[in-house]
């Protein structure tokens, strides 16, 4: 207990120090009352129903109900799973305090901390909607059968992931295998959580899922918050609910204790055990060697280097570019039109574009300095100049960032309903903005730059760009591909060229020019900015 509550203190003390977050579960909780509003009246009106027998089919409310009892299960079980994966099953100073405090007991406070900051959560809705219910259904009684079970499923439902959780963490610290690939094994996952939404597998999967977690166990909970009213209702299943949760929580509990202890007292394993220490070395030497001649063959040796430094240094670290997927989530839903309609938009021709360009800059030159961290003097005294040390950022960005964006953008201009040669022109705009946008990035990079770490997850800190790095940049370069792109689509170059008296080629052909001007004219101030800042650089 004294663990779980110095860890929600911890929370509560994290999250009133940062403005941003208050700011973002201040908006969250606006539509969240909405929600609460909506469910309690449907509530309201689903007991009132129930109980007049209005239903046209009063076994689909059972049936309801246990699809509900089941997702709500699966859900908690999910996220929490996550979050312990993420950050639950790490603990600060963790030698210190296992041996001042039982594994037993930080393990039980762990999911002590995570239930009650789910309540939080939970908590209002799940009273808001049993009242609703029990005052629509003219039953006291249900509201405290629908509590009880709501209850129930948080309190079984986050123990089973809590579990899973410490069991993904084990197999992490204990496999050479998944130690060594982590970083590839989380990029994997994630392109496949953003495929499964895009390509329309997340619904086909989740109807079958909760089709057969409607028969499980966990469903029962369904029947055990409807006992007072519906007489379709199991009492049977609505007791062996109950019971699974008497039963449940205490096996669960014990797992958890066991799986806390053997995460906690094992020695992870190193990375590169199991395959030898010198062809791990010979592994890593050649990856240098390869990343290193291929930016020698288009660049001057003292920019190959700061180039493959930077590369190498992000393949190592990929968790400090996990930023740059932020905003992929945006593509999600054009992208998943375009793969049920089998048609692509335009308008996601021109949203790959700057996605492209956008990514291009934040991931190697948004923040120069500050990805230096303790070498910042090394680097500083090496004899590299400035234009060397930048021009060496703008080749890693630019070398990987401006062909995929521009094939990419080529290939959905030609799928949509752009012309050949607008698909060519956009995908030249998007081109010249990974290139400038790299350029602009190093500067505005080099203006704000931040030095300390930041928490991207519980275990893990890294050094990204500051906020206001990253809200500068975002805009010049949001303004700045504005002509060049709005200018290729049919709709916006007709209308110009009505109002300008001139064909839509030539709409086309100013705005890509505008946009090569602002692009390249930004990239180019920045280039020389953040040159000299780092020829003027002092310790």
């Amino acid at each position: 207990m004294l663990y779980a509550r110095t860890d929600l203190r911890r929370k509560r003390r994290s999250l009133s120090e940062n403005t941003l977050q208050l700011v973002a579960l201040a908006v969250v909780g606006l539509f969240g009352a909405v929600f609460v509003v909506a469910a309690s009246f449907g509530a309201y009106l689903a007991g009132e129903a129930l109980t007049a027998g209005s239903l046209d089919a009063p076994r689909s409310a059972t049936s309801g109900a246990r699809s509900a009892a089941a997702a709500l299960w699966l859900g908690i079980a999910a996220v929490v799973a996550l979050r312990t994966v993420t950050q639950n099953a790490t603990l600060d100073g963790t030698g210190g305090l296992l041996t001042t405090v039982s594994h037993r007991d930080v393990a039980a406070g762990v999911a002590l901390s995570e239930f009650f900051g789910l309540l939080a959560y939970l908590g209002l809705p799940a009273v808001a909607v049993a009242v609703a219910f029990a005052f629509g259904a003219g039953s006291a009684a249900s509201a405290l059968l629908v509590l009880l079970a709501i209850g129930s499923i948080a309190a079984t439902g986050l123990l089973a992931g809590v579990v899973v959780g410490f069991a993904v963490r084990n197999l992490t610290v204990r496999s050479a295998f998944v130690a060594r690939h982590r970083a590839a094994i989380w990029i994997v996952l994630f392109v496949a959580y953003l495929g499964a939404f895009v390509t329309g597998v997340a619904e086909s999967v989740t109807a079958p899922l909760l089709s057969v977690a409607r028969g499980l166990p966990i469903a029962w909970y369904g029947d055990l918050a409807l006992a007072a009213v519906a007489g379709n209702a199991s009492a049977v299943r609505a007791g062996f609910a109950v019971g699974l949760t008497v039963l449940g929580t205490p096996l669960l509990v014990a797992l958890l204790v066991r799986l806390a202890g053997v995460l906690w007292y094992a020695d992870p394993v190193a990375p590169a055990a199991g395959s030898g220490s010198s062809a791990d070395r010979s592994t890593v030497d050649r990856r240098t060697a390869l990343t290193g001649g291929v930016f020698d063959r288009v660049a001057p040796r003292p920019v190959a280097s700061v180039a493959a430094k930077s590369w190498l240094r992000a393949t190592r670290a990929p968790i400090k570019l996990v930023f740059v997927a932020y905003p992929a989530f945006l593509l999600v839903g054009p992208l998943s039109d375009a793969v049920e309609t089998g048609a692509v938009s335009a308008y996601l021709v021109v949203l790959l574009a700057v996605y492209g360009a956008w990514a291009t800059g934040a991931a190697f030159t948004l923040n120069p300095l500050g990805d230096e961290g303790a070498v910042v003097p090394a680097t500083v005294l090496s004899g590299l100049d400035g234009r060397q040390f930048v021009a060496g950022l703008l080749l890693c960005g630019a070398a990987v960032g401006a062909p995929v964006t521009g094939g990419a953008v080529l290939l959905a201009g030609l799928l949509s309903p752009l012309s050949a040669l607008g698909s060519a022109l956009v995908a030249a705009v998007a081109v010249a903005l990974c290139v400038g946008a790299a350029g602009l990035a190093v500067g505005v990079g080099t203006a704000f730059p931040r030095f300390e770490a930041a928490r991207i997850t519980r275990s893990r800190r890294a050094v990204v760009p500051s906020l206001t790095a990253f809200a500068t940049y975002s805009l010049v370069l949001l303004v700045g591909s504005v002509p060049g792109l709005l200018a290729q689509l049919p709709p916006v170059a007709e209308f110009v060229g009505r109002i300008a008296d001139v064909s839509v080629l030539t709409v086309g052909l100013a705005g890509l020019a505008a946009t090569l001007v602002l692009a390249g004219g930004a990239g180019w101030l920045g280039f020389r900015y953040a040159a000299r800042s780092f020829e003027e650089y002092t310790l």
